[in-house]
C-alpha cells in the first residue's frame, strides 16, 4: 500500500533566514523557533520588499545573494527599503542603488577609521539617520559610488556618473538645510559635511586645488578651494556643537589623547624639527622674513605649528588604534582665521607651516579618498615660495621622495 504524504502548507511570510536555508517558518514573532534555537537574528521582510523580490524573480533579475544581505548591521539594509521618508518611494531607487548602499555598509564604512564606536557609527547610525533625510542618503549613495570607482577601475565611468546623479540630488536640500540647522536636522547635516570636501577631490581625479588656485592673477588674494568646504563645517559646529555631543556622533567631536609608544630620543629629535620653524617669525633669529607680524598673528602662527605637530607626533607614535585621516582632517578645520587669511595672502611663513602640513597628508596617502594630496599642495607650495625658502621645506619634500619610492 502507497503511504501518503502529510499535507504541507506553504509558508509565504516566512523570515529571512529560513528562506535562505529553505527550511520551514512558523512565523513566529518577534523569533521564530528555527531562529530562537540557533540564536539567529531573525528579520521578516515587508511586503513591499517580498513582492520586489518575487517580480526580480520573475523578471529573471537575480536578488541579492550574500547570506546577510538583508540583516547585515543590525538590519539597516532591510531598513533601507522599509523605511521610506516622506518625500522617498520605492520606485525612487533601483537595484544599483542597493549595491551602493549594501557596498558602504560592509565595505566603505569600515575603512574610514580603525575605531571600533567609529566604524560602528558610520555603518549604523549614520545610515539610520538618513532614512529621514535624503540628501543625507543620496549623499551617502555618491560617496559609496565613488569608493566603488576607485576599487572597480572598469566601471569608473559608471560609477562616476552614479556619484554626480547621487551628489546632485543631495546639494540643494543640504544646502536648505545648513539654513535652518535644528536640533532634528544637526546631524544629518554634520554627516553630509564630512562628504562634501572629499567629494570636490577624488571626483575631479585627485587633482583639485587644495588651499588655492594655481592659476589665481598674481599679486591678487589666493582663493581657498578644498580647505574652503572642509572648513564650512565650522558654522554648522557653531550653532549645534551641543545637540550633537549628545547624539549619535559624538565620537566624530572628541579628541582622543593616545599614548606615544616611541623611544623619547625619536620624539625629541621630530619636536625639535618642528620647534626650529619658530624662528620664522622671531624677529632676533629670522633673516629671510620682511614682515614684522603681530602678537595675534604670532600667536596663531604658533598654535597653528603646536597642533601640527601634536598630530603629525601621534599618527606617528600613537600606536595601531590612531585615527590618521580624522587627524589630518582636522586640523585645517582647527586652524584659526587669522592663520588662513596668511595663507590666502601667501605669505611665506604660513606657507611653511602648511608646507608641513604635507608630512601629515603624506601619512595618509594610501586612503583611497586622500590619495595624492601630499603632493599636490607641496607642489603648489614650492611654486609660490621659490628658491629663496626652499631650505625651509626640505624635510617635507624629502619625506614626499622617500613615500614615492617606497611606493613605487
Amino acid at each position: 500500500m502507497i503511504q501518503r504524504r502529510k499535507p504541507h502548507h506553504k509558508t509565504r511570510n516566512g523570515c529571512s533566514e529560513c528562506k535562505r536555508k529553505r527550511i520551514k517558518c512558523d512565523e513566529a514573532k518577534p523569533a521564530c523557533l528555527n531562529c530562537f534555537s540557533r540564536s539567529s537574528h531573525c528579520v521578516y521582510l515587508p511586503p513591499k520588499i517580498r513582492a520586489l523580490n518575487k517580480s526580480l524573480s520573475a523578471s529573471g533579475e537575480s536578488t541579492p545573494t550574500s547570506p546577510n544581505f538583508v540583516v547585515t548591521s543590525q538590519g539597516v539594509l532591510h531598513n533601507f527599503l522599509g523605511r521610506p521618508s516622506q518625500d522617498r518611494s520605492l520606485a525612487t531607487f533601483n537595484k544599483r542603488d542597493l549595491e551602493l548602499f549594501h557596498f558602504f555598509i560592509t565595505v566603505t564604512s569600515q575603512n574610514l577609521s580603525p575605531r571600533s564606536e567609529a566604524r560602528q557609527m558610520w555603518q549604523c547610525t549614520i545610515p539610520q539617520i538618513a532614512f529621514s533625510h535624503d540628501f543625507l542618503l543620496h549623499g551617502l549613495l555618491a560617496f559609496s559610488a565613488l569608493h566603488l570607482s576607485v576599487q572597480r577601475p572598469e566601471e569608473k565611468k559608471i560609477m562616476r556618473a552614479a556619484a554626480a546623479c547621487h551628489y546632485d540630488k543631495a546639494i540643494n536640500t543640504y544646502r536648505q538645510a545648513m539654513s535652518n540647522v535644528t536640533r532634528q536636522n544637526c546631524e544629518a547635516c554634520f554627516a553630509f559635511s564630512t562628504f562634501v570636501a572629499i567629494f570636490s577631490w577624488v571626483s575631479l581625479d585627485y587633482s583639485a586645488d587644495l588651499f588655492f588656485i594655481e592659476s589665481a592673477v598674481e599679486g591678487t588674494h589666493a582663493h581657498i578651494a578644498w580647505v574652503n568646504l572642509l572648513r564650512g563645517i565650522i558654522p554648522l559646529l557653531e550653532v549645534s556643537r551641543h545637540w550633537l555631543i549628545d547624539g549619535g556622533l559624538a565620537c566624530m567631536l572628541i579628541t582622543l589623547e593616545y599614548e606615544l609608544q616611541e623611544e623619547a630620543e625619536d620624539l625629541v629629535e621630530c619636536s625639535a624639527k618642528f620647534d626650529d620653524l619658530e624662528r620664522l617669525w622671531d624677529p632676533k633669529q629670522s633673516k629671510t622674513s620682511l614682515v614684522a607680524f603681530t602678537q595675534s598673528q604670532i600667536k596663531d602662527l604658533k598654535e597653528s605649528l603646536r597642533m601640527l605637530k601634536d598630530a603629525y607626533l601621534m599618527i606617528l607614535y600613537g600606536g595601531k588604534d590612531v585615527d590618521a585621516v580624522g587627524l589630518v582632517l582636522r586640523w585645517p578645520i582647527m586652524a584659526s582665521e587669522v592663520f588662513i587669511a596668511m595663507i590666502n595672502l601667501r605669505q611665506p611663513e604660513a606657507l611653511i607651516v602648511l608646507a608641513h602640513y604635507c608630512l601629515l597628508l603624506g601619512q595618509v596617502d594610501d586612503f583611497w579618498c586622500m590619495r595624492g594630496m601630499s603632493r599636490r599642495l607641496l607642489k603648489s607650495i614650492h611654486g609660490v615660495l621659490g628658491k629663496e625658502w626652499e631650505n625651509w621645506i626640505s624635510w617635507p619634500l624629502q619625506d614626499l621622495v622617500v613615500n614615492e619610492l617606497n611606493n613605487s
